[in-house]
């Protein structure tokens, strides 16, 4: 798998955020050079590398560092996909519970919100789901 005698970077143009939410899958990246060159290092940790490995690579820094992405990778994809249910949870509910959350959200009463949106207590139990 790495017996390559030359390996840089897998490198995106776009940065991961921007992939991310574009809805892209995201593959960790690893990140050897030849060189060992300073600016092309700092280009791929900003990029998103975890590590940076010199030639010869120790097999045991190598899997560390794959184990390490691969770790946060199951992490990013899993926060992602938190955060999409609940964008489309939110975009599902009404004008109405959407304010409704807002004040919730804020700390506020049940009595308070009722005050503040002229309603009654009951209307915002039913719009809070509650």
């Amino acid at each position: 798998m790495f017996a390559a005698r030359h390996f840089h970077a897998r490198l995106d143009r776009a940065r991961p955020a921007a992939r991310a939410h574009r809805g892209e899958m995201l593959a960790p990246d690893r990140f050897s050079h030849w060189t060992g060159r300073h600016p092309s290092s700092v280009h791929a940790m900003k990029a998103g590398a975890v590590d940076f490995l010199t030639k010869p690579i120790d097999n045991v820094r190598l899997f560390g560092a794959l184990d390490q992405a691969l770790r946060f990778d199951d992490a990013e994809r899993r926060t992602r996909a938190i955060r999409t249910m609940i964008e489309r949870r939110v975009e599902a509910l009404t004008p109405r519970e959407r304010e409704v959350m807002q004040h919730v959200v804020c700390g506020r009463l049940n009595k308070q919100i009722a005050a503040d949106l002229g309603t009654g207590e009951k209307t915002v139990k039913v719009h809070r789901g509650a």
